[in-house]
């Protein structure tokens, strides 16, 4: 799934400035691909631990 939203978000966001780069570039694509990378770029980061996680914060306090 990683390798998926990695491969999404890297083809939305090229074609997505390609799609700008023209005289008159479509508004549904624009807003297709900007929705595409925002989503590839969610599930990337979905796996990343909070800073503000309680489980960590109880942790920390124990080691010191």
């Amino acid at each position: 799934m990683k390798k998926a939203a990695l491969i999404i978000a890297v083809v939305a966001g090229i074609y997505g400035f390609y799609e700008q780069s023209k005289a008159h570039p479509n508004v549904w694509i624009s807003v297709i691909c900007f929705v595409s990378l925002m989503l590839g770029l969610f599930f990337l980061n979905k796996k990343t631990p909070s800073n503000f996680d309680n489980n960590n914060q109880d942790d920390d306090n124990q080691r010191r």
